[in-house]
């Protein structure tokens, strides 16, 4: 039996986050619904010190020309600043020197999966 959560007018609810989505942007991964994020997260796991992510990273940065911090957010250019002058740097160490809010910290931490659940409750808060 097919277990899709209609919600109402809205939509189908991912069976992993709740996000609400139109029929066409659903994801079927064995039987279970999902958001696009989710199915990413599922079918791709993120994993710490992958060579290959890192092979590609730089493989694309050398051919756009990118060395350094060219290509990089300005928060990301900060961090890389801190960490190209001290070497390791802890989580805490990181919010002080460049005083970021520890939401900012939390964002550089979490999977996409995650961001995206923070992200709708930040939008609720900010938006009662």
């Amino acid at each position: 039996m097919d277990k899709v959560k209609y919600v109402g007018r809205f939509g189908i609810q991912c069976e992993r986050c709740s996000l609400i989505l139109k029929e066409e942007e659903k994801y079927d991964f064995h039987g279970e619904v999902l958001c696009e994020d989710c199915y990413f997260y599922v079918t791709s796991p993120p994993k710490a010190c992958d060579p290959m992510a890192v092979a590609t990273a730089l493989s694309i940065r050398k051919q756009l020309g990118q060395s350094g911090t060219s290509g990089l957010t300005e928060l990301q250019k900060q961090i890389y600043s801190v960490i190209e002058q001290r070497g390791k740097v802890i989580k805490e160490e990181l919010l002080t020197i460049i005083k970021l809010a520890s939401l900012h910290i939390l964002v550089l931490t979490l999977d996409m999966m995650k961001l995206r659940q923070l992200a709708n409750t930040c939008d609720s808060f900010l938006n009662t």
